[in-house]
């Protein structure tokens, strides 16, 4: 796997993309409801905001922002 050289800001603001493994899928979309709910979850157990969320059918796109002091979660 590649070792890719970031630069960690603690509380920094990140956007990052997710695929479907499967890319003729549209599960996002048709599930939006169960992706509500995991985002639900996860924000509950990590305190983290969510500047923006695109959701498309088969991938999604997001900005989130970590609050200070979580550099060790990255």
């Amino acid at each position: 796997m590649t070792n890719y050289r970031r630069y960690r800001l603690d509380g920094g603001t990140y956007f990052f993309t997710v695929n479907l493994a499967e890319r003729q899928r549209s599960l996002l979309t048709e599930r939006i409801d169960s992706l509500r709910d995991a985002f639900r979850v996860v924000k509950n157990a990590h305190p983290f905001v969510i500047d923006a969320v695109v959701v498309l059918p088969e991938h999604l796109h997001t900005i989130w922002t970590l609050p200070q002091g979580d550099m060790d979660k990255m």
